[in-house]
């Protein structure tokens, strides 16, 4: 059943740089394009009416997710009952989550989100070797 939701995931994401490429966007799975979507959000997030808002989160997110994974690893895992980036059993982030916390306020940033996942990844493999704690991210 979980493979059904990640494949669906990945061809969200496909789907959204099919339908972009026919408007003249270039879009593939890297930071250049996390920057396009952070831009892209910030300037349509008041366009829409709510339901078509949370089918933009679910398209987006899902570009999102396949982004982080191909930059940063990780794996599409169900987290607090939440779909997320699990990159070890103590460090994952939620791309669905985040996105929508950007369509719902000025002060949140995408771009920022996944620009921090490298760090957090070596701060948290570096102190996970000195402290065997559990870790909970929601960045």
């Amino acid at each position: 059943m979980l493979k059904i939701y990640v494949n669906l995931f990945r061809e969200n994401a496909e789907l959204l740089i099919e339908q972009m490429q026919k408007h003249g966007v270039a879009l593939i799975y890297n930071e250049k394009s996390v920057v396009w979507l952070n831009d892209h959000i910030t300037h349509i997030k008041y366009e829409f009416p709510e339901d078509t808002i949370d089918k933009l989160v679910m398209i987006f997110g899902s570009f999102l997710g396949e982004c982080i994974r191909f930059n940063h690893g990780g794996e599409w895992i169900v987290m607090h009952n939440q779909w997320s980036i699990g990159f070890t059993k103590e460090f994952y982030v939620f791309p669905f989550y985040k996105v929508s916390k950007h369509f719902d306020s000025d002060h949140e940033s995408i771009l920022e989100f996944y620009r921090r996942i490298p760090m957090v990844i070596r701060d948290k493999t570096t102190s996970r070797r000195k402290t065997n704690t559990k870790i909970l991210i929601q960045l």
